[in-house]
C-alpha cells in the first residue's frame, strides 16, 4: 500500500463532518479510531477531534494500521474525555448522540435506500461497490441528542424502515472510515468482495452512484 491507496483528506473530513456539533456538548469530547484485522488484535485510539496535534496523531495511527491491513473505523458519537487508551469505548462513556446513521450492505439496500430517503443525509461514505454497492448515510442532529434510549429507538425505526444492519443501534458503535481501504475477510473475498478504498460524499453527490 503506497500513500496514493488512501485519502488522509478524505479522513480528516469525515472526522471534521462527525465532530462539527461537538461545540454544542459544552465539554470537550473524544473520537475513537479502531483497527481491526482478521490476524490481528484490535487495537484503537482516542483523541480530540478539535485538536489539530491529535488529530494528527489520530490519521498517522490508522495509516499505519491500514498498512498492516486492518480495517479502519471510528466511533461516530462524542465519547467522554480521559478514558483509556487501546481500550474500546462503552455505551456508557457516550455524551450523546451528534448523527443517526445506517449501514446498507445487503445487496440492494444501499441503491433503495437512496431512491427512497424523503430527507437526504447530510454526508454518505461508500464503504465498497464490489460485489455491489455498500454505503453507510448519516444525518446530523440541530441538536445533540442527550436521551441515548430515545436515540436507539430512532435507530431501530430508521434501520427497520429501510432494511438496513440491524446491529448499528449501540450508542459506541463503530462505522467505517472514509480514506483508507477496507481489507474484506477471508470469507467475504470467496464471495466476491476486494480490497477497496472508503470513501465520502457530501449531500447530493451520492445520485452518481445509481
Amino acid at each position: 500500500m503506497t500513500t496514493d491507496d488512501i485519502s488522509l483528506s478524505n479522513a480528516k473530513f469525515h472526522i471534521e463532518l462527525l465532530s462539527r456539533s461537538h461545540q454544542k456538548l459544552n465539554q470537550t469530547a473524544e473520537l475513537e479510531i479502531r483497527a481491526i484485522g482478521e490476524r490481528h488484535p484490535a487495537q484503537s485510539l482516542r483523541f480530540i477531534p478539535n485538536s489539530k496535534e491529535s488529530v494528527d496523531q489520530a490519521i498517522q495511527f490508522a495509516k499505519n494500521q491500514n498498512f498492516i491491513k486492518k480495517n479502519i473505523y471510528i466511533t461516530p458519537l462524542p465519547i467522554i474525555l480521559g478514558g483509556k487508551q487501546n481500550v474500546a469505548c462503552k455505551d456508557t462513556e457516550i455524551i450523546a448522540a451528534t448523527h443517526c446513521f445506517l449501514d446498507a450492505d445487503e445487496k440492494g439496500v444501499a441503491e433503495q435506500l437512496i431512491e427512497e430517503w424523503k430527507e437526504p443525509p447530510d454526508f454518505i461514505v461508500v464503504t465498497g461497490e464490489i460485489p455491489y454497492l455498500r454505503i453507510h448515510a448519516y444525518w446530523e442532529f440541530v441538536e445533540p441528542v442527550f436521551d441515548l434510549k430515545k436515540w436507539v429507538q430512532l435507530q431501530q425505526f430508521l434501520i427497520d424502515a429501510h432494511f438496513c444492519d440491524q446491529v448499528i443501534k449501540n450508542p459506541s458503535r463503530v462505522m467505517r472510515l472514509a480514506g483508507f481501504r477496507t481489507y474484506p475477510a477471508s470469507i467475504k473475498q470467496q464471495r466476491g468482495y476486494t480490497s477497496e478504498l472508503v470513501k465520502i460524499n457530501e449531500q447530493g453527490e451520492y445520485y452518481d452512484l445509481l
